[in-house]
């Protein structure tokens, strides 16, 4: 039944087709709009396509003189150097606790060296930074701040000495405050010493 209602229905379509001249000229009006419309959709999208590749073309021409140019590889070399100096000015060590140890050894060995007495040597650390070393990817070094308050004895020669081997070491250490207390008996000198570590945890 079905069947027959769709050869029924396509008869009376050719015969309306054949019959009717108004209706095959409106459709063939429709269907010479939608070719237009298509043709004028792609002519669109043309035009797009050539403005993208235009600018595309500006954009490499702009960053070829930056391509031969011959500086930017010894920029990025100088740049790889002085990282290079910066991070041999670090103190490595795996954790805070084993960088302030060290570091208070060495200032110690550094004092007995220069003849210099100490009366006092502990860790400073700031109550807002906790004993924490900043945040760092897994397995990558992180920086942290190692800092000391150092009382001595006023020899100003052994002092003197100190301060140079300070300045002469090739690690980092920055004196924060130097306090020189002639009228305390006996006369000292107090230091509030930095040093830069660079933390690389124990692999667990």
């Amino acid at each position: 039944m079905t069947r027959w209602s769709e050869l029924r229905w396509v008869s009376e379509l050719r015969s309306q087709w054949a019959g009717n001249r108004r209706l095959r000229w409106g459709l063939l009006a429709i269907g010479a709009m939608l070719w237009i419309q298509g043709v004028l959709l792609l002519d669109d999208a043309a035009v797009g396509l050539r403005q993208q590749a235009a600018a595309l073309r500006e954009d490499v021409e702009r960053l070829q003189p930056l391509a031969r140019n011959k500086v930017w590889p010894g920029r990025a070399e100088d740049a790889r150097q002085q990282v290079g100096a910066l991070r041999s000015m670090l103190w490595p060590e795996t954790d805070l606790g084993v960088a302030e140890a060290a570091a208070q050894d060495w200032l110690r060995a550094l004092a007995n060296k220069s003849r210099l007495g100490i009366r006092n040597l502990a860790v400073s650390r700031p109550a807002a930074s906790g004993t924490a070393a900043s945040a760092a990817a897994p397995g990558a070094a992180s920086v942290q701040a190692v800092r000391l308050r150092m009382t001595t004895e006023l020899d100003r020669p052994a002092l003197t000495a100190f301060l140079a081997e300070l300045a002469r070491n090739e690690q980092v250490v920055i004196v924060d405050r130097l306090a020189l207390r002639t009228a305390s008996q006996p006369p000292v000198a107090e230091m509030d010493l930095r040093l830069l570590a660079s933390l690389r945890g124990e692999a667990k």
